[in-house]
C-alpha cells in the first residue's frame, strides 16, 4: 500500500474494508479493497476471483486495474492482505 495515499475509508465488513486513494506514480484516484485473509488457501482464493474480475470489460462492471499482495498487522497478528485497485465510481455506492 506504500504506493497510494488513502484519502478516507468508504466501507468496511465481514472480509475487510474498503478505501478512497490517489495513487503516487499518476495521481489517479481509485478504490483500493483490502481482503484479509487468515491463511495462504484464501488469499489464493481472493487473487484468482481477483484476476478473474480483472479480465472483465463492460460499462456496467467496474474495471480492476491491479491486485497485490501485502500484510498488515491487526491486533497483534500479522495477516495477508489482498488488494484489489479499481475504479472510483464517483456517484457509485
Amino acid at each position: 500500500m506504500d504506493e497510494f495515499t488513502v484519502e478516507r475509508k468508504l466501507g468496511s465488513g465481514g472480509q475487510g474494508a474498503t478505501y478512497s486513494c490517489i495513487r503516487k506514480q499518476d495521481k489517479r484516484r481509485l478504490v483500493v479493497k483490502q481482503v484479509l485473509c487468515s491463511n495462504i488457501a484464501e488469499a489464493n482464493y481472493a487473487l484468482k476471483e481477483g484476476k478473474a474480475m480483472q479480465k472483465l470489460e463492460h460499462a456496467g462492471v467496474v474495471s480492476y486495474d491491479d491486485i497485490f499482495l501485502d500484510e498488515k498487522a491487526e491486533d497483534g497478528i500479522r495477516k495477508l492482505v489482498v488488494c484489489i485497485v479499481m475504479e472510483l465510481c464517483e456517484r457509485g455506492d
